[in-house]
């Protein structure tokens, strides 16, 4: 079979340019066979340095998980910092031990796991206690704070128990709170210690003895005890001579400047009073007393 002179022509150029093609190929660094690629190790040294940074900020990552965990494990279990000591101040009515069975339980735990406000709730819960702060020593001691409440007067209830001067029921009152003003004749719903018992009455009758105590006539003759009656008339009673000043809620203000000017009129008989009533509007009765 013969090749006419184009086709020989043609095909020597084609040889021709493949030719000079792949010496340009390989002048370039590039392979002359057009279908091979050439391997990238550019390509990997990125991939290899990214997962060996990637290796280490895991491995920091748990060297630090396991250091935090060993050192939650030292203070929390340790018993270093277990609490061994509690230490009070403050306190006059309750003692250490009144104050400890309050806590409850606390000694061999760890002074970071226990919670010091849920230690103020329970001591602040007390009747006797106004406030708590709880604060850590370390390494193994609790510092408690507390304020007591201060007993200002005694209601008669079921028993006689004491009151604060915010009203806050107490405990039952003992002899050594005898010198404390007396509230008798109070119906009011079941109170609990620790609960308000002070209404609005007893409030006003005890600013009115501390007014009635203050007058010259009763200096040497001071009131400890009024009775409430119905909720509206009051009747202090004298610790020596025994006289009774009688007003009402609604009146007291009145009632007050006018036993002022009586008690200038009779401060010369004064042994002679038994009874001065101020329950009346616009009038005072006195009962004398009888003498043999």
């Amino acid at each position: 079979m013969g090749y006419s002179a184009t086709e020989i022509n043609a095909g020597n150029a084609w040889g021709s340019i493949s030719i000079q093609e792949r010496l340009k190929q390989r002048k370039k660094g590039k392979s002359f066979h057009p279908t091979k690629k050439e391997f990238d190790w550019g390509s990997v040294k990125s991939f290899v340095k990214t997962l060996m940074s990637v290796s280490v900020m895991v491995f920091l990552t748990l060297v630090l998980c396991y250091g935090a965990f060993q050192s939650y494990r030292f203070v929390t279990e340790s018993d270093y910092f277990s609490i061994s000591k509690v230490t009070f101040s403050g306190q006059n009515i309750l003692s250490g031990e009144k104050l400890e069975e309050i806590l409850g339980p606390i000694g061999g735990k760890s002074i970071f796991i226990q919670d010091m406000k849920i230690l103020e709730k329970n001591l602040a819960a007390h009747p006797w206690i106004e406030s708590a702060s709880v604060t850590r020593r370390l390494p193994d001691t609790l510092y408690i704070n507390v304020v007591e409440r201060t007993p200002y007067a005694r209601i008669q209830l079921d028993e006689i128990y004491l009151l604060d001067n915010f009203g806050i029921l107490l405990d039952r009152a003992g002899p050594e709170y005898l010198r404390l003003p007396l509230i008798t004749g109070v119906k009011t719903d079941q109170v609990q210690p620790g609960e308000n018992a002070a209404t609005k009455d007893i409030i006003r009758a005890l600013q009115t003895m501390h007014y009635l105590n203050r007058l010259d006539f009763f200096l040497d003759d001071p009131f400890s005890v009024v009775h409430i009656k119905n909720n509206y008339r009051l009747t202090f009673t004298s610790d020596n001579r025994g006289i009774k000043v009688h007003m009402t809620v609604d009146t007291i203000d009145e009632g007050f400047k006018n036993l002022k000017i009586i008690l200038n009129a009779i401060e010369a008989k004064e042994d002679e009073v038994e009874r001065i009533d101020l329950s009346f509007k616009d009038k005072v009765v006195i009962k004398k007393a009888h003498t043999s």
